[in-house]
């Protein structure tokens, strides 16, 4: 979506917005996302994505690391 509205987003860093919706989804990468509707039902989720981000990037050098986990 971010790429969709690049235009409206003018003046705006486009990069960083784009990194933001990768690391976003990175969070969802194994449990999945939930639906808006049901996060009250999940009131771990932030938690259970943050996890899941730590360990998806444990691997990575810490510079990298530190550059993805900056944004939690």
């Amino acid at each position: 979506m971010a790429m969709t509205f690049e235009d409206e987003l003018a003046g705006m860093d486009i990069l960083k917005i784009l990194k933001m919706c990768l690391i976003h989804d990175l969070g969802e990468a194994i449990h999945g996302d939930i639906p808006a509707v049901e996060k009250n039902q999940h009131p771990d989720k932030s938690e259970q994505e943050k996890a899941d981000l730590l360990h998806l990037t444990r691997s990575l050098d810490e510079p990298h690391r530190a550059g993805i986990l900056a944004g939690i």
